[in-house]
């Protein structure tokens, strides 16, 4: 019996994992690998942003690394603490999902999912952030709440997340 289906989705996947491309930040000292298809973005005080090829119901998921300068050394707990009050200030309905530990780039850190309202659209996020120095790095998935989203985010960020290298 014949599958004629296997053979494009062979190249599919064969062509995807040979267009995924490792973006450097001499800068900020890092690398991170993006999801195959998706499209590095250049915006101001973002480290890199990559927005996902298709639409879900009209709003593009991404997924931005941002490296904030902090002013003296905090603990994991101390900037959890901090974003959750960011976040009910910031993100009109912002809510934690839950937070639970990750360790990416060698660095025990921590992962947060929480969700939020962008206008009429309530907006589900995905963040890792670890702690170096006096330096957050902070990597934010970005998807509509609802219809499976979340979970397609989640296939998309968990390899990227580990693909988090230090380069200095």
């Amino acid at each position: 019996m014949r599958h004629p289906c296997v053979l494009p989705v062979l190249l599919t996947a064969a062509l995807g994992a040979a267009q995924a491309a490792t973006f450097t930040s001499t800068r900020d000292g890092l690398s991170v690998t993006a999801p195959p298809g998706w499209l590095k973005r250049d915006v101001a005080g973002v480290t890199v942003k990559y927005a996902a090829p298709t639409t879900v119901q009209g709003f593009r998921p991404n997924i931005n690394v941002v490296v904030q300068t902090l002013k003296t050394p905090i603990t994991l707990a101390q900037y959890y603490a901090r974003s959750a009050a960011d976040l009910k200030l910031l993100l009109p309905g912002g809510k934690i999902l839950g937070n639970a530990p990750l360790t990416f780039g060698g660095i025990k850190g921590s992962q947060t999912t929480y969700q939020g309202r962008q206008g009429a659209r309530t907006l589900y996020y995905q963040s890792a952030y670890i702690l170096r120095g006096k330096k957050a790095y902070l990597i934010t998935g970005t998807t509509l709440k609802g219809a499976g989203a979340e979970a397609a985010l989640k296939k998309v960020m968990t390899p990227f997340v580990k693909s988090f290298r230090f380069t200095k």
